[in-house]
């Protein structure tokens, strides 16, 4: 009886881990190739180290991106990274001489980087449908998402009662040193 036992616990696991195998993952993020790249690199990794399937969800633009690195994956993961479009132009929308010029001031003002963080999830709300089309279409088993889409991803969280977890990166600033006072 103990022996029969086992044989069930093991083949439980087995299923449970078959289940786990190729865990269905939605990427949801926007903005330049410095906001994209992080995600294609976490997408490589779920499915490299977790055995995952991914759909990255972003900017047109970045298609032949996500394409390039689905294809250099090795052989048995291939097919297991996909592209799905939400929309935007954000690399067109932050070129502009005003957009440089307030990009560059913010990173001297803490007002002024929240000015353009908030404006930024304003402009990447248009793209909520889409993101919804996409997580409401593959039904992944969790979405991971960027700094400036979070409203959007608790709101398919919600929606959808599928998992969030937040993918945050910030560039790292060095403090300036202070000046020696004198007298």
């Amino acid at each position: 009886m103990l022996l029969c036992g086992a044989k069930l616990l093991q083949e439980h696991a087995q299923l449970l881990q078959s289940e786990a195998d190729e865990a269905p993952v939605l990427l949801m993020t926007r903005g330049t190739r410095g906001d994209v790249q992080p995600f294609v690199a976490l997408a490589r990794g779920l499915i490299l180290y977790h055995n995952c399937d991914v759909v990255l969800v972003t900017e047109l633009l970045w298609k032949n991106f996500v394409k390039s690195a689905a294809e250099d994956l090795p052989t048995p993961y291939k097919g297991r990274l996909r592209f799905r479009p939400c929309g935007g132009d954000t690399s067109r929308r932050v070129s502009g001489d005003m957009a440089r010029f307030v990009l560059s001031l913010g990173q001297q003002s803490l007002a002024l980087q929240a000015l353009v963080f908030s404006r930024s999830e304003v402009e990447f709300f248009s793209s909520e449908g889409c993101f919804f089309h996409w997580a409401w279409e593959e039904r992944p088993t969790f979405i991971v998402f960027g700094f400036l889409m979070i409203h959007v991803a608790m709101i398919i969280s919600e929606a959808l009662q599928i998992p969030i977890v937040g993918f945050i990166l910030q560039p790292l600033r060095e403090i300036e040193p202070t000046m020696e006072r004198t007298g």
